[in-house]
């Protein structure tokens, strides 16, 4: 699957971006992307959601501390899915 991957410079990117890969996963840019994952921070991850929506990609977030229901229209209204696993402490 080719997978367009926000965050991979953080903690837990700089862990998956690799297993991906090694998974037989293919890191592209959005443009050629079958699915976005997103492991930024709360100030950026809405604007990441709402660009993969525009482009007709469905969302794995694992960014926590926002709320989903700023992208939750969008993602309706373009019949895409956004699933959202934050990470509990």
């Amino acid at each position: 699957m080719k997978i367009a991957f926000f965050g991979r410079g953080g903690k837990v990117g700089a862990v998956l971006a690799p297993a991906l890969a090694a998974a037989g996963h293919e890191l592209v840019g959005l443009d050629e992307a079958d699915a976005m994952v997103d492991f930024t921070a709360p100030d950026v991850v809405v604007s990441n959601v709402l660009l993969a929506l525009q482009a007709g990609v469905p969302c794995v977030v694992g960014t926590s501390g926002w709320d989903t229901a700023e992208v939750a229209p969008a993602a309706e209204q373009a019949g895409l899915a956004v699933f959202y696993a934050p990470e509990r402490c």
